[in-house]
């Protein structure tokens, strides 16, 4: 495939989840958690790495550099910085410390975005998300007084896996202290 055939696909793949955002949406999600065959969008989603404008924010902006798309660059910040506002838990849902749906997996991001930009509305994001992701280690029985919720059925377990567990919440922290880029969150399409 050639050059200008992949920017052709890249531009057709946004456009087309580009479609389905909201921009009525004043709080909450700007894009849906999922839509049905029928078209029906389920728009009451939390925030989190796994979730909505999250990852399409951060997408955006890698697709924007790489298409030399500053109009596209632009709604990647909108997108994001919608998200940076959203901090109540009955708006973000976020029960748990975890990178997968959790507050250092949203912290992670809004850190990248940082690095990126130097824009300190996600400075005061990463810092908002690093802090309540420390407030919430506070199992006593818990791995480092993390654990994760596995909802209504299973509760509140140990967890150490990268996505659910206490070695991503580790690798979050360890980046946000360092000043240089680790770039470690590439696996998770982050960087």
């Amino acid at each position: 495939m050639s050059y200008d055939h992949n920017r052709f696909i890249l531009k057709k793949a946004i456009n087309y989840v580009a479609q389905f955002k909201n921009d009525n949406a004043e709080t909450g999600s700007k894009f849906p958690v999922s839509i049905s065959i029928k078209g029906k969008k389920n728009i009451n989603n939390r925030l989190g790495w796994c979730y909505g404008d999250l990852g399409i924010g951060i997408r955006f902006w890698y697709a924007a550099k790489v298409l030399q798309d500053k109009t596209l660059g632009n709604e990647a910040i909108k997108i994001l910085k919608h998200a940076a506002n959203r901090r109540s838990f009955k708006d973000t849902m976020v029960i748990d410390a975890s990178i997968c749906h959790g507050s250092f997996g949203i912290a992670q991001i809004f850190n990248r975005m940082y690095k990126e930009t130097k824009d300190p509305v996600f400075k005061d994001a990463t810092e908002f998300w690093i802090q309540d992701g420390l407030d919430k280690a506070i199992h006593k029985d818990g791995l480092a007084g993390y654990k994760q919720w596995k909802g209504e059925d299973i509760g509140w377990t140990n967890e150490v896996s990268l996505l659910e567990g206490i070695s991503g919440i580790g690798l979050v922290i360890l980046d946000y202290l360092t000043d240089y880029n680790t770039s470690w969150d590439e696996c998770l399409l982050i960087s």
